[in-house]
């Protein structure tokens, strides 16, 4: 009596997935790699696979890969906050700069009018200007260490109510995801166990007899 597998996979797993369901909705092109090697280890894993287990390995192997997208968006999200808390303060002192600015040329205005509105005030015009690179050179000044500060180390602490939020939005969709998995899991395990299982096991045996005569009671009973 000799035996066969079900469902013999191809060396191109992740071909013979896409033959069947199509090509993986995955949130880059360029996770397909990602993608790929999950499938191909769930499928070692859980070979020989009849048409249900592929199935079921195949949600597991999208629930695997959107767990660990939303579980790699958490720490860039925190950087993405930290780099517009940079960016609001950098637009702080930008603002309060330009303040400044027309202070000075308010106080120009005011100085030329005092004197003579129709003379060409060369001294109020030439403190404005000074007074005005001042102002911006300050400003380069403040603004350089927040520049590096952005791909720097980021104060978690510091910005904890404004990341808090984003990690509980990502948080609301890992918990589904993580529900689903483990279900899926069951599934596929109780599948493999059971009916499943006792399928395979009815598909592996062949009888070895002449065409035209019966099996014997004892090759009966082993069917």
């Amino acid at each position: 009596m000799s035996k066969r597998a079900v469902a013999k996979s191809t060396a191109n797993i992740p071909g013979e997935f896409k033959d069947l369901f199509g090509p993986p909705a995955l949130h880059k092109a360029e996770d397909e790699k990602i993608y790929n090697a999950i499938l191909c280890d769930y499928v070692k894993d859980f070979g020989p696979l009849d048409t249900i287990s592929r199935v079921l390995i195949l949600d597991l192997a999208h629930y695997t890969y959107d767990i660990q997208w939303f579980r790699s968006l958490l720490p860039k999200l925190i950087r993405e906050i930290h780099k517009r808390d940079l960016e609001r303060r950098a637009q702080k002192l930008a603002d309060e700069a330009d303040g400044r600015i027309r202070d000075a040329c308010i106080t120009r205005d005011f100085a030329v009018k005092k004197t003579n509105p129709d003379a060409d005030n060369v001294a109020a015009e030439a403190a404005c200007k000074d007074k005005i690179e001042q102002i911006r050179k300050e400003l380069r000044q403040k603004l350089e260490p927040l520049v590096k500060a952005e791909e720097g180390e980021i104060d978690e602490a510091a910005l904890f109510q404004n990341w808090i939020p984003y990690c509980a939005a990502v948080q609301n969709q890992l918990g589904p995801l993580e529900v689903k998995f483990r279900a899926t899991v069951r599934l596929l395990d109780g599948h493999q166990q059971g009916l499943g299982q006792r399928l395979r096991t009815i598909a592996e045996k062949t009888i070895d007899i002449e065409p035209g005569t019966s099996p014997s009671a004892e090759e009966a009973d082993s069917i």
